[in-house]
């Protein structure tokens, strides 16, 4: 599912699946939240990681992220954050 679009600031987008979250979305922001967590977590140790290893957890977050987004959101919060997402750029493009 290759995302293109416009690129996001991190943070940002943590804020606006945590508001997603606390409005009420349990569909998708709490899968995403962790993804982005976990995402952060290989970002800090990205100087130590090789290409190839980047590459390999960008393909899984990527895979991950399709499971997610394939989901069909129930409250108006999940329905607005799919859509944010779905305009936004690759997150952890595996091309």
């Amino acid at each position: 599912m290759g995302r293109k679009g416009k690129s996001v600031c991190l943070a940002h987008l943590i804020r606006d699946v945590q508001y997603a979250i606390d409005s009420g979305d349990g569909v998708i922001g709490p899968d995403l939240r962790h993804l982005l967590g976990e995402a952060c977590k290989i970002a800090a140790r990205r100087p130590e990681l090789s290409d190839a290893t980047l590459k390999s957890y960008a393909c899984r977050l990527e895979a991950r992220l399709d499971k997610i987004m394939a989901r069909t959101p129930t409250h108006s919060a999940g329905v607005k954050l799919k859509e944010m997402i779905k305009r936004t750029a690759g997150i952890c493009s595996c091309s």
